[in-house]
């Protein structure tokens, strides 16, 4: 800076590694070329202050009078800020003339570089001095860490995310170092102790690292536990992470001792009304939308409409994270804030009530999902429960232990009894609306309804998953009490028909079957027709009467259109792609069969696709296509994970006589090689084989079976498969955060998917990398 003094820099020389955001310091070393202000933002131990020091170290050339560290945290007066930058810069005071002007004057011939560190305690006083600086003074270029923007104009903002970590599908291996928040951990851990990562411990750093949410500083804290604890120790104590994350260097600043020291700091910084909507967003445990927080968190201390102004305050201090989906714009808090929100809810004493109205509002979506379910947006219904479902199995656990809750519970889990079998949740809905049936008892009179409906949703769940006695006990009781109550009788007898189907007792299934469809019916046009129909068509199917099962399945189909039922036209497709095979008429037997398979991937019925394979794989046999029909049934057989996808013994049966002869024809060799090819597919080359033909190849059919996307799309889909959020991936990139959600709604559109998850692992099915980039786009 000048002859007397010749350093240039106070940017401390680091005691550790820098990990993980190596792509971040060059990004936003190009950056600081470009703009003056520039802040880095993001929640209390997010590795803001390392970033921007490391980025700070790399300034060797470009700012000739020096990069300085102001640090702020312990400056509680905000008329000290400009004696903390001169203090820095060893700059004297100058007799009458005002501090500001000196240090004004001392910079407006230099260029030099500024962090101002941990600016949230005094964002207005640092505004203002960072903006009348930089007006005057036009070689300074100013960095600064906050929790939230300085709102100066000019200012350039970059989230700081957490730590990418490892995706939530299993399948690690040794591709876990691949992951920061993994490396981070273990570089700290192998330092602290004697740890040292194998394939017994990779498993609980990985529960580690998620649970944490890739937070460096909590990461940090649970590494130094590791002098103390092993990994699998630490994973199972993190319910009280801020009793364990106390293993911080009493060197460092107090706030970053202890995890509920650096949240601490954050929390003290809320305004009243502020602190009372953080802590009552601890209620959802899977996220929210705006419309689910008005209407849970309100009530006379804080209005649906000051809802909405808090929740944009608390994202602004990076308390809250927002992620962009297809269906609308999501929040959620870190898994350690909201432990510690939920502490200072329970304090506060508001659990009871808040609880009762969370409880309600997702009852309340649940009657919305019902009729949604059955209609032409039923794909984005599932989509949406299958969003909340955290939030509804809570909404569930809570009510089973308040008397006040039970009822909602009850209603809440009957109604989403579609989508606990089409998504494959088959056993968690029959155990959960078992449980909540025990509980709400028999008695109250204002139940009885509600019992009703739910002994008929467990009854056709207990069907599906071969509990046969069970499900008949319960019909029955529903049966009486839909007798009596006038209600729910029609549902009930068509289940009860289902049963006596299965159960070979097929004279017992018609007489239920008519009656139901004679209630049905007389109540006019409704879901419930078809579903009478469809089973109607197997009782005529199990009698031998083929040509009546047609008649019957066909009028199935035409209803479930004209009522725009996506679910049961599928369905239906299907099994007169069954009739088509029995009847001899081949070619439009497949056409049905695919038809059923490609709608129910399109809807997001997954649980039934295995049903169209068995169907496809029979037909393919009786065409002579013998490997094709092994492969299409070993991947039905694998798929089937709950048994949603169970054909009726007679109709297994002739697909156990077609495949035998496949095999005999074959050979066991190569008829084990086909089989082998099959159960190794997943679901989305499974339904790409079944729907691209016999020509494709099973082992690299997908799909999309081109790369579609752009070459920026392609760079979007691998951070999806990261599990990056809209902003996290915005902030990889240097691109707007709506933008990416532009690029998210084309891929999506693209590979017709419905959601985040199936772009991953589609990235992950067709083992794209990187390199893989579509070029010239």
């Amino acid at each position: 800076m000048n002859p007397k003094n010749p350093v240039s820099t106070n940017v401390p020389i680091p005691l550790t590694s820098f990990v993980g955001r190596e792509a971040e310091v060059e990004e936003l070393d190009h950056l600081l070329q470009s703009v003056r202000l520039l802040t880095l933002t993001g929640p209390g131990g997010v590795g803001k202050t390392r970033l921007a020091l490391e980025l700070l170290r790399r300034q060797t050339d470009r700012f000739p009078d020096g990069r300085w560290l102001i640090e702020l945290a312990a400056i509680t007066d905000t008329g000290l800020l400009p004696s903390s930058v001169a203090a820095v810069l060893r700059i004297p005071n100058e007799p009458g003339q005002a501090l500001f002007d000196t240090v004004a004057e001392f910079l407006r011939p230099r260029q030099l570089l500024l962090l101002f560190d941990n600016c949230e305690h005094l964002a207005e006083a640092s505004a203002a001095l960072a903006e009348e600086l930089l007006g005057t003074c036009p070689g300074l270029t100013v960095l600064a860490t906050s929790r939230e923007p300085l709102g100066v104009l000019g200012e350039s903002v970059r989230p700081v995310a957490p730590l990418p970590v490892p995706p939530d599908d299993g399948h690690h291996g040794g591709s876990a170092l691949a992951s920061a928040a993994v490396r981070l951990f273990v570089d700290r851990a192998t330092a602290a102790s004697s740890f040292q990562l194998t394939e017994a411990s990779t498993e609980p750093v990985i529960r580690i690292c998620r649970r944490l949410d890739g937070i460096p500083l909590a990461l940090e804290l649970a590494a130094g536990a590791t002098r103390v604890l092993n990994v699998e120790q630490i994973a199972e104590r993190l319910d009280d992470c801020f009793r364990l994350l106390s293993f911080g260097s009493p060197t460092s600043p107090p706030r970053h001792r202890t995890l509920r020291a650096c949240i601490d700091w954050s929390h003290n910084l809320l305004s009243e009304p502020e602190q009372r909507l953080f802590r009552r967003l601890a209620v959802f445990a899977g996220g929210w939308t705006i419309e689910s927080a008005e209407a849970i968190c309100s009530d006379d201390q804080v209005t649906p409409p000051e809802v909405l102004d808090l929740l944009r305050r608390l994202v602004e201090k990076s308390l809250v994270v927002t992620e962009d989906r297809t269906d609308g714009r999501r929040f959620r808090l870190l898994e350690t804030l909201r432990q510690y929100a939920e502490e200072q809810l329970h304090i506060a004493g508001e659990e009871t009530g808040l609880l009762r109205r969370y409880v309600r509002w997702h009852q309340a979506l649940a009657e919305k999902g019902q009729v949604g379910l059955r209609g032409p947006d039923q794909g984005k219904w599932r989509d949406r429960l299958e969003a909340e479902l955290d939030n509804i199995r809570s909404a569930i656990r809570w009510s089973l232990s308040d008397p006040e809750s039970v009822e909602c519970g009850l209603g809440l889990a009957t109604r989403i009894w579609q989508f606990w079998l089409t998504r494959q949740h088959l056993q968690e809905g029959w155990d959960t609306i078992n449980r909540l049936l025990e509980v709400a008892g028999h008695d109250h009179p204002g139940r009885k309804d509600a019992r009703v409906f739910a002994l008929t949703a467990a009854g056709r769940l207990g069907i599906l998953l071969g509990h046969l006695e069970q499900a008949q006990s319960f019909l029955e009781e529903a049966l009486l009490l839909g007798r009596s109550t006038g209600d729910g009788a029609a549902a009930t007898l068509c289940a009860l028909g289902m049963l006596a189907n299965r159960q070979d007792r097929l004279d017992a299934a018609r007489t239920f079957l008519d009656e139901s469809l004679t209630l049905t019916r007389a109540r006019g046009p409704g879901n419930l027709g078809y579903t009478v129909l469809m089973e109607l068509g197997w009782n005529a199917y199990l009698r031998g009467r083929t040509e009546l099962a047609r008649e019957l399945w066909e009028q199935t189909l035409q209803e479930a259109h004209e009522q725009a039922n996506p679910y049961y036209e599928a369905a239906t497709h299907t099994w007169l792609g069954l009739i088509g095979l029995r009847q001899g008429g081949i070619e439009k037997a497949e056409w049905h069969a695919q038809a059923g398979v490609r709608q129910r991937w399109a809807i997001g019925n997954w649980a039934g696709i295995p049903q169209g394979l068995t169907v496809l794989a029979a037909i393919s046999a009786s065409e002579g296509q013998l490997e094709r029909a092994l492969r299409l049934a070993g991947a039905a057989g694998s798929l089937r994970k709950e048994t949603t996808g169970r054909l009726p013994p007679v109709v297994l049966a002739d697909l156990q006589e077609r495949l035998q002869r496949c095999q005999q024809i074959l050979g066991e060799r190569a008829a084990k090689a086909a089989s082998a090819a099959g159960v190794r597919m997943d679901l989305a080359r499974a339904v790409a084989y079944a729907l691209e033909g016999p020509g494709v190849e099973a082992e690299t059919s997908a799909p999309v079976t081109t790369n579609p996307l752009t070459r920026r799309e392609h760079e979007v889909a691998h951070l999806l498969r990261r599990g990056l959020t809209n902003r996290q991936i915005a902030s990889e990139l240097v691109i707007a955060e709506g933008t990416v959600g532009i690029h998210v709604d084309h891929i999506l559109a693209k590979l017709g998917f419905h959601s985040r998850a199936q772009v991953a692992a589609w990235v992950a099915q067709e083992g794209l990398t990187t390199d893989d980039q579509p070029s010239g786009r």
